[in-house]
């Protein structure tokens, strides 16, 4: 049967829908001054209109007029969006936030029908740059590429202007046609807008986007990149001597041709980077923190495994979990990264990526880092027109104490526009300071994902050999664990009425922890993607099993509710909330136990905006009388003075209501200036301050004040 299943997948990814819209991009002499206001040369090519609406209404024409213009010169792309509208509402911010009503143009120039670069401005002339991997289901934000756009709202609407070097792209030599796209986004009425249309259900699919021929791009210059970083920074741990020194450290991105690029960083700081907020772990799983390093995050697509057994009954995995590399001890201080390589190449067949890193020992009271280094190989190739198969070899590496993590694994993900199978087989290598000798862990992955217009269906089943303890490389929450899961569901578009839109689901699974040696279950009922007429907006889920713990078998409860305002105005927030009852790790005994979190943000005009985020944790014991509330309160305050000069300040508190104490603030502050392209000026301020009892003074755990300058020579 499953093969079945797999062989009409195969088949139907043969046939994916393509876009049969086409447009002809023409050549100009004379470039267009790149202003916010066309000028007769954009007239030379004809306008292209007919938008089709994503939501709300899937497939009806656009609620307003939309006209688009493309040319070209030997060294840029050139478009222009002309956009109709009675009143027009959008927000000045820094790089990488256009919010409010915006365009954006998505160029597949591989011809691969599965990535696809992002151009968004909004109508304050707001950038943002983004990659689109995997047919539109990964989205990767942290791309950064060269390129301008001026944005006017004029008495008609508004119009925006973009210029995008060809030497900022990467694309296949020769191919005479690319992938291309334009949406529009019309944020009072929640309204989303393309050219080539795009069904709400699957959301953006590259495979579906038009065709944009006549486009002979020249490539000038030598592709080459030079980023040199300087700055002094003061930092002060306890029982550590404060220390100001400067660092100096450089990063430089050559691409040999179109397709490939080599990025080196030596001596990096990431400095301006915001700290982490503070987590309370009450389960047994490792704490899982988002990357947000430049150098880790860019590009992080190419070394990707995404698994999708298990449905969430099962613990997450990642093969490489770039937080390991350059991590932080008790102490609060980093280990050092020295050394730094990127090497990734992209074909229309061929997805390559290879990372190298060399970490400096370090040690602190309670933990220590030996020198370290860190591989990760990860070839793609492409079957079927948008499936895949890969391969991955990572390994971390401390020479000098004779420890190592290594992982092989490959993986198969055959896909369609609405369908995907994946499947992942690993082997993992590993060697500890405990261990006399290696041990050999297994995984294994299968998944299957259905979205079509009125149904959606997954379903998945994980296997993780208790050997399979990959946290010194990549991130596993339990080791030793094998779970299967099913959900599904319709799905509702009214036309009338208060609902916009409902999914409805039911699933359950399996989970059975080796160690224990018993089986676990749950089931579940889901109400999600619902959205009312007036914006309003929210979802949650109940689900009870049959789970065991230190011993005993117990009913596992969870009960999850949220809900959000209209993002269309100045104000808007939500709420979000779980309640179950289980295994207190923390406490070490059975009860309930629950989140509460709320958000707010208020924008006092387009430039400036607060916003409000609360966390509040709750323990109960096992007679249900309450243990302790434990509140995280986030407050943050943003300025944007320019689109290129931004100030920001945020403050972190952690308070409890039983013991009446406040334990623990951060405070902090950025200004961030945009100097040039890709290059930043930062100013940055950290200190957190901690205290064990309330009749005790604040100390500081780890106070950091930096001045960092990032300069592109780009060549």
């Amino acid at each position: 049967m499953l093969w079945i299943l797999v062989l009409s997948l195969v088949a139907a990814s043969d046939t994916v829908e393509v876009g049969n819209k086409r447009v002809t991009a023409v050549y100009t002499a004379t470039p267009p001054v790149i202003d916010g206001q066309l000028e007769r040369v954009w007239f030379q090519a004809q306008p292209i209109t007919e938008f089709i609406q994503q939501e709300p209404d899937e497939g009806a024409p656009a609620s307003e007029s939309t006209e688009v213009y493309v040319l070209y010169d030997d060294d840029n792309l050139y478009v222009a969006f002309r956009c109709y509208q009675e009143k027009v509402k959008a927000w000045v911010a820094s790089w990488d936030n256009a919010y409010g009503d915006r365009v954006a143009l998505y160029l597949d120039t591989f011809g691969d029908k599965r990535t696809s670069y992002g151009f968004e401005v909004n109508a304050m002339g707001i950038q943002e740059d983004f990659l689109i991997t995997n047919d539109g289901r990964s989205y990767d934000d942290s791309w950064d590429g060269i390129w301008i756009a001026e944005a006017k709202i004029t008495s008609e609407g508004y119009v925006v202007e973009m210029a995008i070097p060809f030497k900022s792209l990467r694309y296949k030599k020769g191919l005479e046609s690319w992938g291309i796209n334009f949406r529009r986004r019309i944020n009072s009425k929640d309204e989303t807008d393309y050219w080539a249309p795009m069904s709400r259900t699957e959301g953006l699919r590259v495979s579906k986007f038009g065709t944009l021929v006549g486009l002979h791009p020249r490539v000038v210059g030598r592709y080459l990149e030079i980023y040199p970083v300087g700055l002094i920074r003061n930092d002060k741990y306890p029982d550590v001597p404060s220390q100001t020194k400067p660092h100096v450290g450089l990063d430089v991105t050559w691409s040999p041709g179109p397709q490939t690029q080599v990025n080196f960083t030596v001596n990096p700081d990431f400095g301006e980077v915001e700290a982490d907020p503070y987590k309370i772990n009450l389960s047994k799983y490792r704490l899982f923190y988002r990357e947000r390093r430049p150098f880790f995050t860019e590009g992080s697509e190419y070394f990707r495994v995404k698994s999708m057994g298990g449905m969430n009954v099962g613990p997450m995995i990642y093969f490489f979990y770039s937080r390991n590399v350059g991590r932080k001890l008790w102490s609060g201080e980093e280990v050092p990264i020295s050394f730094g390589a990127k090497i990734t190449h992209k074909s229309t067949r061929w997805e390559t990526g290879f990372l190298l890193v060399r970490t400096e020992p370090k040690a602190s009271e309670y933990d220590s880092e030996p020198l370290a280094y860190f591989g990760v190989f990860r070839p793609k190739y492409t079957l079927f027109g948008n499936s895949t198969v890969g391969l991955f070899l990572g390994t971390k590496e401390a020479p000098q104490e004779n420890r190592y993590t290594r992982i092989a694994s490959v993986d198969l993900n055959l896909r369609n526009s609405s369908t995907e199978f994946r499947t992942i087989g690993a082997l993992a290598n590993i060697r500890t300071a405990d261990e006399l000798q290696a041990v050999l862990g297994k995984y294994m992955d299968i998944g299957y994902s259905y979205q079509g217009r009125k149904w959606f269906s997954m379903l998945g089943l994980t296997y993780i050999d208790d050997k399979f303890d990959i946290n010194e490389l990549g991130y596993v929450g339990l080791p030793g664990v094998f779970s299967v899961g099913f959900f599904g569901g319709p799905m509702f578009f009214p036309k009338s009425g208060p609902i916009r839109s409902l999914m409805l689901g039911a699933g359950g699974g399996m989970f059975r922890e080796f160690a224990e040696g018993v089986n676990e279950w749950t089931t579940g009922l889901f109400i999600g993607n619902l959205q009312l007429r007036n914006l309003w907006g929210g979802g949650g889920n109940i689900s009870f099993g049959r789970s065991y713990e230190q011993g005993q078998y117990y009913t596992d409860i969870n009960v999850n509710l949220n809900i959000y305002s209209p993002f269309t105005g100045d104000l808007s927030g939500g709420l979000w909330s779980w309640f179950g009852y289980g295994y207190n790790y923390r406490r070490e005994y059975f009860a309930w136990k629950g989140n509460i979190g709320t958000w707010t943000n208020y924008s006092f005009n387009p430039s400036t905006s607060f916003s409000f985020d609360t966390h509040t944790v709750l323990e109960f014991r096992p007679d249900r009388s309450l243990e302790e509330i434990t509140f995280i309160v986030t407050p943050r305050f943003t300025w944007n003075v320019t689109r290129d000069l931004q100030v920001s300040s945020y403050a972190e508190g952690v308070a409890t209501y039983t013991t009446k104490e406040i334990g623990r603030v951060r405070i902090g502050a950025l200004l961030k200036w945009r100097v040039a392209p890709k290059s930043w000026f930062y100013i940055a301020l950290n200190d957190l301050e901690t205290r064990p009892s309330q009749n005790q003074a604040f100390t500081s755990q780890e106070r950091v004040a930096l001045v960092k300058i990032r300069y592109l020579f780009y060549f």
